[in-house]
């Protein structure tokens, strides 16, 4: 077996946690688009490189709260399908 015991559940989680990152990633691309905001742009409000958004690894609450006050969302908006 190539993974066994903590292996395994560590692998794991890390998989559902990269799933979670994703759609989160998705849902502040798809709603920045509806609004008309570049990520650049979004980005840039909250005073980080434009490439902030591609690079997040693990958002904190309060990353989501600042990310969707930018795009004048609500963080469950942000959240949706997690």
């Amino acid at each position: 077996a190539l993974f066994c015991g903590d292996r395994l559940s560590h692998y794991m989680i890390n998989v559902r946690v990269n799933c979670h990152i994703r759609q989160f990633k998705i849902n502040i691309k798809y709603i920045c688009k509806e609004k008309g905001i570049k990520i650049g742009k979004l980005c840039k409000s909250l005073g980080k490189e434009r490439t902030y958004i591609a690079h997040l690894v693990n958002p904190n609450l309060t990353t989501v709260i600042d990310i969707a006050n930018a795009i004048g969302c609500s963080p469950s908006e942000l959240l949706t399908g997690l």
